[in-house]
């Protein structure tokens, strides 16, 4: 990396400025894509959160279609559905 002062004794004053300025730049790429890798697993973590929910959820409403559900045979032999709360 160019030093504090090495653009002082720089033949090409120019030169070392705009090294100066890509390395900079650089820098500020690499903050702004650490920012966006954050965000990113961020929201990995958000969707993984929201994929179990809905697992637990789909889970949840299969048992009781399964409890409630009295299937061919109970509706042959006439019996009610389970009345359970929602609650």
């Amino acid at each position: 990396m160019i030093g504090y002062f090495d653009w002082i004794s720089c033949s090409w004053p120019f030169l070392c400025i705009h090294s100066v300025i890509v390395i900079f730049l650089q820098h500020v790429d690499v903050a702004e894509l650490r920012q966006k890798l954050q965000a990113l697993e961020s929201l990995k973590k958000e969707l993984e959160l929201l994929q179990r929910q809905k697992a637990a959820s789909e889970q949840a409403l299969n048992e009781k279609r399964r409890q409630s559900s009295g299937g061919v045979w109970g509706w042959i032999a006439g019996t009610p559905p389970n009345q359970q709360d929602d609650a």
